[in-house]
Parts: structure tokens; C-alpha cells; sequence
């Protein structure tokens, strides 16, 4: 079921009061046993005739979004299939399909490293740069949670992870299962925090300059103080760079463009070295099709993106050799359909979701 049941609603020429909602409709009738006849039997009361009461008044419901629950960590319980250089990845007790693919990675000093990766997830209630349901390395942020002092942190897979404010201490809480260690700094001069792994990782956050309730990601750095450095024409991210002590360049970076005329700022094109990919969008606001083209030649390879018009769903990927990859969402399972060389199809073997109960 989709979060946001509104287009099934103006498929059925619900009226607008409803559509406003943006909820569910909850009406409930109640079982009568005909009242002429006493079933002989339990079977019978199940099987036999029976009417319905009328209907309950109307309550509106909706789906709370699982935002804790989506993108990929090593304590969830996933099913994951390689394409080609995509992967898809199945999480068996929310059924959310994330998405993966690497489109630049910068060769640093060190083992730091960095891959620009993108990350679709099915069950996603946010939008990026990237459009709906995506989000890459290099987003993260933090972000006040509403009437309290917790942190949310938005990592780079999309999973939202809350940090719990202790007032007795002054310090937050890492999320279970973590290990991470966060604190106020000073970062580039502003306001921020430092997100410490168990390995000496850290990610530092400086204060969005156009949102004073989120922390922007400004610099990762390793335990051996090499330094990933991510900066900033206004309020959108345009490179990505490895830097020495004094951050300088070195090397190459990736630089990230977007389009002004949009209103919702899309990435249009990444670029690292003589390789460069474009990105567009259909108006749904959408990731549909990415373009990877090089200085030298004429060759370029297109992979392309389908959406459930319903759901929103990601329901097809197309890769560069034209491979067609599509996506089943059934009821407790998810079938992954993958193309095979001598044209014909092969099914991945469902991934089956863990069946859950919701009460209302």
C-alpha cells in the first residue's frame, strides 16, 4: 500500500474533502449470522450465510513512513541481487527495495577513498537534488527533530538514525547498533558537529546556512587525518574534493552542476576527469534516464529508471547494454526479473518479506 493512497482516490472520483487528507478512509462493518438459522456448527458460523452491519462512521489513517527502517545497515536482514554494476537489495521485514550504483570514485592517499553513489529507496518519504525516493554520497545531513533537543542523521544510504540529547550530560546518545560518537563543533567556522566511528572515521557537519534547524555535511576525515572536502556555491554542493592540510585540492575532484531554471535545483550533470554524466528528469520529479559520455569519443551509455505510476515505485532499470531489470512488488514479496545474454529472462528467486500485522 502506498503512503499516500490520493491518486488511487482520484482514480475512484473521490470527492476533494477526502483527497485533502491524504489518508486512508476507515470504515468497518460488523459480521451478523443470519438470524433465522443457528449454524450447527463452528464451521457453519464462518462459511454459512451471513450479512454485514452497516457502516461505521469514517476515520482517516496513514502509514507511518519508516525512515529508521529503509537504506542499508549490517543489522538489517537483506536480499540482495547484483546488476551488472547495480545492485538491488531487499530489506525481508519492510519490504523496501534500495537501489544502488556508483557513478565516480575518487583514488585518494590512503585507504579514505570516495565513491559519488547513488541510492534509490522505495519506501522513502524524501526527495533530494536527485529527485524522489533518491538521495548519494555526500548528502548527509543533521537535522533538529521537531519540540525536542534529539538529532536525526540522514546517512548517505538514506536511513534516518536518531541521536538522543541527555541534558544531565550535555552529550547524545548513538542509535543502537552504531557505535557512533557525536559532538558540537566548530566547523568551518560555524556552528556544527563531529560524527566519530569506532575506527577514528569521522564525518563534520557546519550549520546550513539557509536552514538553521540542519546541518550540512562539510569534510570527512580518517583516523590518519586525510580529508575528503565537500564545497558549496550558495547552498547547493559543487565539489567534491580530496585536500591537504591547508585544503587545497589534490588531484582531481568531482564537481556537481544544476539546473537554474528548476525551482527544485536538479542535478544535471557530475563530472570527474574527462568523463561526465547527465542526468534527467521526468515531471514527476523523477530520476529517469543518466547519460555517461567521455572526452574522445562519441560513445555514450544511457541506463534508464520506470516508476509505478500508482505507487512511485521504481518498477524498471535499463542499463547500458540494455539489459531491462524490472521489479515486482506482490503482497509479504518482491521478484526481481533479470535478462539473461541469450535473450530470454531469469527470475531471481523472491525475496520474501516477513508478514507483520498493522493495527489502526
Amino acid at each position: 500500500m502506498p503512503l499516500d493512497p490520493t491518486k488511487d482516490y482520484q482514480e475512484n472520483n473521490a470527492p476533494q474533502s477526502l483527497l485533502d487528507k491524504k489518508a486512508y478512509d476507515i470504515r468497518v462493518r460488523a459480521y451478523t449470522i443470519n438470524d433465522q438459522i443457528e449454524p450447527p456448527s463452528e464451521t457453519s458460523k464462518i462459511n454459512g450465510r451471513r450479512g454485514t452491519s452497516a457502516p461505521s462512521t469514517s476515520i482517516y489513517g496513514s502509514i507511518s513512513p519508516e525512515d529508521d527502517l529503509i537504506g542499508l545497515e549490517d543489522y538489517f536482514t537483506n536480499g540482495t541481487h547484483q546488476l551488472g554494476n547495480a545492485a538491488a537489495s531487499v530489506n525481508v521485514t519492510t519490504g523496501n527495495l534500495n537501489f544502488s550504483l556508483t557513478d565516480h570514485s575518487l583514488f585518494t592517499r590512503g585507504e579514505l577513498g570516495f565513491d559519488f553513489t547513488r541510492y534509490y529507496n522505495s519506501k522513502s518519504t524524501q526527495s533530494s537534488v536527485l529527485g524522489k525516493g533518491w538521495t548519494f554520497e555526500g548528502n548527509e545531513s543533521l537535522v533538529k527533530k521537531t519540540s525536542s533537543s534529539n538529532l536525526y542523521y540522514w546517512d548517505e544510504d538514506g536511513t534516518r538514525h536518531e541521536f538522543v540529547y541527555n541534558s544531565g550530560t550535555s552529550s547524545y546518545t548513538s542509535p543502537k547498533g552504531k557505535y557512533l560518537t557525536l559532538k558540537n563543533e566548530t566547523v568551518n567556522g560555524k556552528a556544527g558537529f563531529s560524527l566519530k566511528d569506532k575506527d577514528g572515521f569521522t564525518k563534520y557537519f557546519e550549520l546550513d546556512p539557509n536552514d538553521s534547524n540542519k546541518y550540512r555535511l562539510y569534510a570527512y576525515q580518517d583516523a590518519n587525518t586525510n580529508k575528503i572536502l565537500f564545497r558549496y556555491t550558495g547552498s547547493q554542493l559543487t565539489e567534491i574534493a580530496e585536500v591537504d592540510a591547508s585544503n587545497n585540492t589534490i588531484r582531481n575532484s568531482i564537481k556537481l552542476f544544476y539546473d537554474t531554471t528548476d525551482t527544485n535545483g536538479k542535478l544535471v550533470k557530475t563530472s570527474f576527469k574527462d568523463r561526465w554524466i547527465d542526468y534527467h528528469y521526468n515531471e514527476e520529479n523523477q530520476l529517469e534516464n543518466t547519460i555517461v559520455n567521455a572526452t574522445g569519443t562519441t560513445k555514450k551509455i544511457s541506463n534508464s529508471y520506470e516508476y509505478n505510476e500508482k505507487t512511485g515505485y521504481l518498477d524498471a532499470y535499463t542499463d547500458g547494454k540494455k539489459n531491462r531489470n524490472t521489479f515486482s512488488y506482490q503482497v509479504n514479496e518482491i521478484q526481481i526479473l533479470t535478462p539473461q545474454e541469450a535473450e530470454g529472462e531469469s527470475v531471481q528467486p523472491p525475496i520474501n518479506m516477513i508478514k507483520k500485522q498493522i493495527f489502526l
